[in-house]
This record gives structure tokens, sequence and C-alpha cells, in this order.
């Protein structure tokens, strides 16, 4: 929480600006690497381990690579900033009309980064079980909950003759640029030599992340006097999204009894975005301007590389290599202006939405 206040009185400037940064980084990893494994899953116990993306626990038996990740944050600005000029005479002691001016400012950045990620690399898993191995699974997920306010409220009021100027921006900027990997690879450093054996009963290897933002940018200015005031207002929200999710088996062979390759990631973002200016005086003038903007360029990949993979069993067997990418994205613009008096009023709303997402699933050179 960031926040400020400012008052003056008489002829004078008040300015109150509040500023805020918060960056979020750092590395969840799993790994399993140049190793032999056998894990066939005949105990009696079960392995529970955390889901956050969707909320819950999972239970599991055999190999278990797991890395999740989970980040939830709240971030808000405040500047509330006042002026107030008196003039009982239509002239002040210095031969003039009073005159105030206001000004507030609060800026908002929040940055996400970091890598969560989880993989068995040049290993060797159930080399000589291929027909009771246990369950495999690697799995990576990765959630963030983002919440961030941005609020600013200016008023610039004279009692008598003069002029009053209130100006006003609230500006908040929020990227995030994670990258969610869960992978198996038989060769790392060599692609298309498949060296490494992988036995499963069932086999998983999942990618998962979600992002839930709500971001609000508030912003009200009023001015007010008995000749002349203005109010100028501007608002400006910019999300940005460049994640990568990612899931991959490469460069291995084996048997089991289902294969699931899948990435999958979810958007929902809530953009709320308030602007409000009043100016009354004999002469006044209100302009209010919001500015929404969010920019999503997410990558979502499932592949299957340079392996040979075999059924065990008279059972039916189910391959899936899958990548999804869902985004729910709501923008609430609202701007109100008013003049009163002899004067006008402009209000001005700007949505922008830019998505240029990418979404690949593929099998190559695989049998």
């Amino acid at each position: 929480y960031t926040g400020k206040a400012s008052f003056a009185i008489a002829n004078t400037l008040s300015m109150g600006t509040s500023i805020a940064s918060n960056e979020i980084t750092g590395d969840t990893l799993a790994r399993v690497l140049n190793a032999t494994v056998t894990a066939l899953g005949q105990s009696a116990g079960n392995l529970e381990i955390r889901d956050s993306v969707n909320g819950n626990t999972v239970n599991c038996t055999g190999l278990v690579v797991d890395a999740d990740a989970k980040h939830d944050f709240f971030s808000a600005v405040f500047t509330a900033s006042l002026s107030v000029g008196y003039n009982s005479l239509s002239w002040d002691s210095n031969g003039g009309k009073a005159v105030t001016a206001n000004a507030g400012v609060t800026v908002n950045t929040d940055y996400m980064g970091g890598t969560t990620q989880v993989s068995v690399e040049n290993s060797d898993i159930n080399k000589d079980n291929s027909n009771n191995a246990g369950n495999v699974l690697v799995k990576a997920s990765d959630c963030i909950c983002h919440e961030a306010s941005n609020t600013n409220a200016i008023a610039d009021v004279i009692a008598g003759e003069g002029a009053a100027i209130s100006v006003g921006g609230g500006i908040s900027k929020n990227e995030d640029e994670r990258t969610i990997t869960a992978f198996v690879d038989g060769n790392t450093g060599a692609q298309g030599s498949a060296e490494k054996i992988l036995n499963a009963n069932n086999l998983i290897v999942a990618g998962d992340s979600k992002e839930v933002a709500q971001l609000t940018n508030t912003a009200a200015a009023v001015a007010g006097s008995g000749l002349g005031a203005g109010s100028i207002n501007v608002g400006v929200t910019y999300f940005r999204e460049d994640e990568a999710t990612k899931a991959y088996v490469e460069d291995v062979t084996g048997k089991n009894k289902g294969m699931s390759i899948t990435a999958d990631h979810k958007d929902d973002v809530d953009m709320y975005i308030t602007a409000v200016d009043f100016s009354g005086s004999v002469y006044g003038g209100g302009i209010g301007v919001s500015v929404a903007n969010f920019d999503n360029f997410s990558r979502t990949d499932a592949v299957l590389r340079y392996s040979a993979v075999e059924h065990t069993g008279d059972n039916v067997a189910v391959d899936i290599v899958s990548a999804n990418n869902v985004t729910d994205s709501h923008t609430q613009s609202a701007n109100v202006s008013v003049g009163a008096a002899i004067g006008g009023a402009v209000g001005v709303l700007v949505s922008n939405n830019t998505l240029q997402e990418s979404v690949y699933a593929g099998v190559v050179d695989s049998t």
C-alpha cells in the first residue's frame, strides 16, 4: 500500500504523487538428471501433490516429478490532493485574482517473471520393467492471482473570484513474462537420437498455468471558483502478458498403456477504468480521458519429438498430445466530465485489446 495526501491554502500550488513498484521473480524447479530410476508403484499408499491451477490435490503412484508455484498479491496506490483559495474582494492584496492550481499523479507498476520447470533428462525410467512399470507423472503448475488498485483524487476550490485548475493522472502498468515447462528429454542438447528408455503404466507430462488479474484505476478531478475553473484528468491501465506454457517428450523409446502430453493456459482478466471531472464557475471546462490496453502474446506448446512409443497389454490405449489456451477478458471503462455555467466538457474512452496468442500441438518424427 502506498499513499500520499497534500493540502494547500491561498494563491499556491498543491501537488501529490504516489509511486509503487512491485516485482515477483524466482524459479521453482524439480529435476531428474542422468539417473536410472525404477518406480513400480506397487506400495499401498499414494503420494498427494498440490495442483494450484485447479485448486485441488492429486493422488499419485509411481514416479512423480512435480513443481507447483502459486503467487497471490495485492498492490494499492492512493493520492489525494486539495487546494483552497479565498478571495472576499474582486482583487487580492497583490492586485490580482486568487489563483490555485492542483496536480495529482499515481503510478503503479507490477512485474511478474520467473520460471516453473520440471524435467526428466538423460535418464532411464523403468528400463527393465516394460510390462509392470508404475505410473510416471511429470508436471509443472503455476498460478498467479494479481489485484492492483490505483486511485487519484484532486480538488481545487476558490471561495470568490479567481481561477482554479486541477490536473490529475493515474497510470497502472502490469507485465507478466513467466515460463512454465514440463518435459522429458532422453538426450539433452542433441535432438534426434533416442538414447534413453522410459517405460510406464501411464505416462503424463503436463504444463499448466493460470493468470487471474483484476486491475482498477480510478481518477477524479474537481475545480470550482467564482470566475474560471478547469479540470483535466487521465486514467491509463496497461497489461501485457508474454507467458510461455510448454510440455514435450523428446528422444526416448519405451512402452506404456497410455500417454498424455498436455499444455494448458487460462487467462481471467478484468480491467476497470473510471475518470471523473467536474468544473464549476462562470467559465468552466472539463476534460477526462480513460485508456485501457491489454496485450496478450502468450504461447502454448505440446509436442512429441524423435521418439518411439509402444503400447503394452490388450486394452485399448489412448495417446494425447494437446495444447489449449483460454482467454476470458473484460474491460469496463467509464468517463464522466461536467462543465457547469459557461463552458464545456469532453470525455474520451479508449479500449484496446491485442490478442496474438499461439497454440501448437504436434508429433514430429515419432512412432
